[in-house]
């Protein structure tokens, strides 16, 4: 029997697997996470328009993470009218993640939150987040 992932070469982080991701209040099985390093900025530039200087501040982080609505995070518990978990937006929440992720941590907050059902596919929740580094509570 052959495992999934064969790698030769280079060692590559592969995504996301069944347990990486851990939400209080969430159950499901999260298939895939975005994250963006976000600041604002302002340009100084003199007479002649040229930018001589550049004034980054503000910094947050912007976060959308899907997954599939489960009952559980384990296979085959045959559950064909499970309810989608979903936090409330405006929640601040911590995200539980592999040690090495700096996506992980406190302090989010949940900002947008779309549930998907259709006839093709199995149920999927999109949650966007931002974390703000001056808000802890």
């Amino acid at each position: 029997m052959s495992s999934v992932n064969v790698q030769h070469g280079l060692n590559l982080a592969w995504a996301l697997g069944v347990t990486n991701y851990s939400i209080t209040g969430i159950t499901g099985i999260f298939q895939s996470s975005d994250h963006n390093f976000k600041t604002d900025k302002y340009e100084v530039r003199d007479q002649r328009g040229a930018i001589v200087a550049v004034d980054y501040y503000n910094n947050t982080e912007e976060a959308t993470f899907e997954y599939f609505v489960s009952d559980s995070q384990t296979p085959a518990s045959g559950n064909a009218s499970v309810s989608a978990s979903v936090i409330p937006n405006g929640t601040l929440f911590t995200l539980g993640a592999d040690a090495n992720d700096p996506i992980s941590g406190s302090y989010w907050i949940a900002d947008d939150t779309v549930v998907k059902r259709t006839n093709t596919e199995a149920a999927k929740v999109t949650l966007k987040a931002t974390r703000y580094p001056n808000i802890t509570s």
